[in-house]
């Protein structure tokens, strides 16, 4: 983008703009959404408290594969 093009839609949508301003429930709700801040928890727990995992049978892993047969296909992008 030029730098004269730029300039022009600034000129432009301040002039269609001056003296509006937006509500103050959209100002606070936009202040929320850039200023949000979130914490996190964790544990870590170690392979053992999982116990041991048998291994799958043949009639699990048919059933398995049937109901995601789909997603096995050659070129499937849908997961």
């Amino acid at each position: 983008m030029d730098q004269k093009g730029a300039y022009l839609r600034k000129e432009i949508t301040d002039s269609v703009t001056v003296g509006l301003e937006p509500p103050r429930p959209m100002l606070e709700a936009i202040h929320r959404f850039r200023n949000e801040t979130r914490a996190i928890d964790t544990i870590l727990l170690p392979p053992s408290a999982a116990g041991a995992i048998p291994a799958p049978t043949d009639d699990e892993i048919k059933k398995y594969y049937a109901e995601r047969e789909v997603s096995f296909r050659a070129g499937n992008t849908a997961n």
